[in-house]
């Protein structure tokens, strides 16, 4: 089974998720993004975006708990 990506398959709703995505980079600040891209992360169950945004925030100055 092919995967069909999903900027093909639903072109205009893509091109918006990321005209929206690029509207929150430019006006919220970098750690509440990366708070709310962490904690999406943690919902979905992805390890590597777990990853990937604890480093983020961590190379941002967030001090680990604990």
């Amino acid at each position: 089974m092919t995967r069909t990506p999903l900027s093909t398959a639903v072109r205009e709703g893509y091109r918006r998720v990321v005209e929206l995505d690029g509207y929150v980079s430019e006006n919220i600040d970098e750690t509440i993004k990366n708070l709310v891209y962490l904690r999406a992360s943690l919902i979905n169950g992805c390890t590597y975006c777990v990853d990937s945004h604890s480093t983020d925030l961590l190379n941002g100055g967030m001090q680990p708990l604990g």
